[in-house]
């Protein structure tokens, strides 16, 4: 039981590690200039924006503080932000709250 608890930790632990060096990777290199970040394939193949087309400028944009910014990027990604954090809470807490799953 107890190896169970200590690499879910650690799971946990490095999920983390690498939000925060995703989020510091955002808030330093602007997307739109840097060439190391991905392009999107389907707006390069067929020139029409899928829903995650401005993603990564709308995170850049966040970062910094510009929340119209990151709206005029994409406006989905500001409101899916607290979905997706009580998401990952409830797969995490899904033995501790199993009546949420019922």
């Amino acid at each position: 039981m107890a190896a169970k608890s200590t690499n879910r930790r650690l799971f946990i632990a490095i999920g983390i590690l690498v939000v925060l060096v995703g989020l510091c990777v955002y808030f330093y290199f602007d997307p739109s200039d840097s060439a190391f970040f991905p392009k999107c394939a389907f707006f390069s193949m067929t020139g029409y924006k899928c829903p995650g087309c401005g993603s990564q400028r709308a995170i850049h944009a966040m970062l910094h503080g510009d929340a119209l910014g990151a709206i005029r990027y994409n406006a989905m990604l500001l409101p899916a932000i607290p979905v997706v954090v009580l998401l990952f809470v409830a797969e995490f807490n899904r033995e501790r709250w199993p009546r949420f799953y019922s």
